[in-house]
C-alpha cells in the first residue's frame, strides 16, 4: 500500500486537501488527532511519561492531562525533546499498523494519505511515505485563516507560524504540491495527484 504523506505548515490548508482525498476514497490518518487519541488509550505511552515527567501530569481520571504537559515542555527544550523521544516511535508504530490494516481492507483507493505538519522535520519519520506532498499558501491567507479558527490574536499565530519549518524547507523535501491561495482551485491540482499515486 503505497503511502502519500500530506503537509503544511499552520494555515495552509493542508486539512482541507485531505478532505478531498477523503471525498475521493482514500483512507486519510490524521496524525494530530490519532496522537491525542494514544495519549488516552496507549498505556506504554503513557507510562513512559509518566517516568519522564512523575504523576503530576495525570489529570484526576487517570489520563493524561495534554495542558499540563504542555505546560511543562513550553520553553523548555530538554524536556519537549524527552516527550518527542517517546512520543513520535509511538505515532509511527502507530502509523505502521493503519497502513497495514488499510491494506487489508477493500479499498477503490490504491495509497492512503497520512496528514502531518511535522513528518518532514523529524528524521523518524524519513520513509514513512512514498510520495509527499506539501500545500502552500501566502502568508496572509494563513494569518487569516487561523484567526477565524482559533479565535486568537495575530501575534500568537505569527509566533506559531515562526515556530515551524519553512515551506521552502518542505517543498524542497516533497514530490507534489499544492497551491491554496484562493486564486488557483486546488481540486484539480488534486485530481492529477490522486490520479498519479493510483498509477505508481
Amino acid at each position: 500500500m503505497k503511502v502519500l504523506a500530506v503537509t503544511g505548515g499552520i494555515g495552509s490548508g493542508k486539512s482541507f486537501i485531505t478532505q478531498i482525498f477523503a471525498a475521493l476514497g482514500v483512507p486519510v490518518y490524521d496524525a494530530d488527532s490519532r496522537t491525542k487519541l494514544l495519549y488516552d488509550t496507549d498505556e506504554c505511552l503513557k507510562n513512559a511519561l509518566v517516568e519522564l515527567f512523575s504523576d503530576e501530569i495525570l489529570a484526576q481520571d487517570g489520563r493524561i492531562d495534554r495542558k499540563r504537559l504542555a505546560s511543562i515542555v513550553f520553553n523548555d527544550a530538554a524536556a519537549l525533546m524527552g516527550l518527542e523521544q517517546r512520543v513520535f516511535p509511538a505515532v509511527l508504530k502507530d502509523i505502521d499498523r493503519w497502513v497495514d490494516e488499510c491494506s487489508h481492507r477493500d479499498s477503490s483507493s490504491g495509497f492512503v494519505v497520512v496528514e502531518s505538519a511535522i513528518i518532514t522535520e523529524k528524521e523518524i519519520f524519513e520513509g514513512v511515505a512514498d510520495r509527499i506532498l506539501t500545500v502552500t499558501s501566502p502568508l496572509e491567507i494563513r494569518i487569516s485563516r487561523v484567526l477565524s479558527r482559533d479565535k486568537t490574536d495575530r501575534e500568537s499565530v505569527m509566533a506559531r507560524i515562526n515556530s515551524q519549518c519553512s515551506d521552502e524547507s518542505r517543498v524542497n523535501k516533497s514530490h507534489y504540491v499544492v497551491i491554496s491561495d484562493c486564486q488557483r482551485a486546488v481540486l484539480p491540482q488534486v485530481v492529477t495527484i490522486f490520479n498519479e499515486m493510483n498509477n505508481l
